[in-house]
């Protein structure tokens, strides 16, 4: 692989997509803690390991969501809880990260591409009624909130 070929293969794959902002590591260790469960604990039982439970609530790094949904379900609660962006402010990938979804997987529950949902986060790309009602099912949102969250999407570019 040439570099060329590197640097095509990084801009396929933004990092954005599964990173979440707004992430409140102290929150998040609070409700470790008030679960009477060690880092290690929580890492096993989630699936995840403890070394980046660790990190995220250090401040090291930030989860990626499927791992941070795994951690929420086991303890017993939503990723909504450990975010600090307000809803109305939110955004379309706030949305999806919301709801414990990856790029990926919302492109798969709403028949839309992912490199669609990806221009849709960046307010890209014209949302029809089809895609509107599509997204706010898989998110579990209303239309409205929908339109709103990409218009925002765009404005936070």
């Amino acid at each position: 692989m040439n570099d060329s070929q590197r640097q095509d293969d990084r801009r396929e794959k933004p990092v954005p997509s599964s990173v979440l902002r707004g992430f409140d590591r102290n929150e998040f260790a609070c409700a470790r803690k008030n679960a009477n469960l060690t880092v290690q604990e929580l890492g096993k039982q989630a699936g995840v390991d403890r070394a980046a439970i660790h990190r995220w609530e250090s401040g090291e790094c930030l989860p990626l969501v499927d791992s941070l949904s795994l951690a929420a379900a086991a303890l017993g609660t939503s990723i909504d809880r450990f975010l600090t962006v307000p809803e109305s402010e939110r955004t379309l990938a706030d949305l999806r990260i919301v709801a414990g979804l990856t790029q990926a997987l919302l492109a798969e529950r709403t028949g839309i591409s992912r490199r669609v949902v990806g221009a849709f986060e960046r307010g890209r790309g014209q949302l029809d009624a089809q895609r509107v009602s599509a997204l706010a099912d898989a998110l579990k949102v209303s239309e409205e909130t929908i339109r709103g969250a990409h218009s925002r999407s765009f404005a936070g570019e």
